[in-house]
């Protein structure tokens, strides 16, 4: 270039390379950012920015370890799903609980029954057997079905003018029967100081089957005397069972009632209270 009378021109600024700076003494270097530094001098980022990772580095960089938290233990460490499995087949399953068989519990009841029972003291084999009431009631009750059977099915109901007249009426015919056969049973067998014998039951159903054979059918007389026999045995059976009991057991008086009615079996007393009512018949 020609040179004239102004400013020379400055010689132009070499580029300045790393290599050729002088090096900083290790106490006055400050630490720099583990990143690379930028290619057109941009100031280093903060130490804010050097905390928080970018969004790329946070989705393709590593996540750092984080202060607050422990260390997380590793696939390897965690227990894994079959060992989990494992302690769940290990745990009794409430089907599998021990219960007490029935057999446990019927033995168990059986000593405390047992316990119970020791400390009430046996009965003696050689005790005095009562009969119970319901036995009693029982056995009169059946004397007087019975009788009234008889009366229906031995003598007839037609009108015949006999030598009785209470029986020659066919309406109060069979129920003046029942009243007299009840009658004659209780007062010599169930109410009789005297043991009768088979032959004294026998002679005395024989007794009965004369003063009603005028007005009973022909056909049957042999039949009808064996179940007036019959009668007599079970007026015997409530004989024994009214005398071994410990209360009074008697029956009732044979009141006449007013009216249409005839007592056809009188009432039962348990120590002079009724234990079985009347039967009476209207007419």
């Amino acid at each position: 270039m020609c040179s004239s009378g102004g400013d020379r021109a400055s010689p132009p600024r070499e580029a300045t390379r790393l290599h050729t700076l002088e090096p900083i003494p290790e106490a006055n270097r400050r630490p720099q950012s583990s990143k690379p530094q930028s290619r057109h001098g941009e100031r280093a980022p903060s130490r804010h920015a050097e905390r928080a990772p970018s969004r790329a580095t946070s989705r393709h960089g590593e996540r750092p370890p984080s202060s607050r938290r422990g260390e997380r233990p590793s696939s390897s460490k965690r227990p894994s799903t079959s060992a989990s499995t494992s302690r769940k087949a290990d745990r009794p399953s409430s089907s599998s609980r021990s219960r007490p068989s029935s057999s446990r519990e019927q033995t168990s009841r059986y000593h405390d029954d047992m316990a119970r029972r020791a400390k009430f003291e046996a009965i003696p084999e050689d005790a005095v057997q009562y009969p119970e009431d319901q036995a009693i009631n029982r056995s009169a009750a059946e004397l007087a079905t019975l009788i009234d059977q008889h009366a229906e099915s031995y003598y007839f109901h037609d009108d015949y003018n006999g030598n009785d007249p209470d029986l020659s009426d066919p309406r109060t015919r069979h129920a003046i029967i029942r009243q007299r056969i009840a009658k004659i049973i209780i007062r010599e067998v169930v109410e009789s100081a005297k043991n009768n014998s088979d032959d004294d039951l026998r002679r005395l159903a024989a007794s009965l089957a004369r003063e009603f054979r005028e007005y009973a059918y022909g056909n049957n007389e042999e039949q009808r005397e064996n179940h007036l026999c019959e009668l007599c045995s079970i007026g015997l059976e409530l004989r024994d069972h009214m005398s071994s009991h410990p209360a009074t057991w008697e029956f009732g008086t044979w009141d006449e009632i007013k009216g249409r009615y005839i007592m056809v079996f009188p009432t039962l007393l348990k120590n002079d209270e009724q234990a079985a009512a009347r039967r009476i018949i209207k007419i």
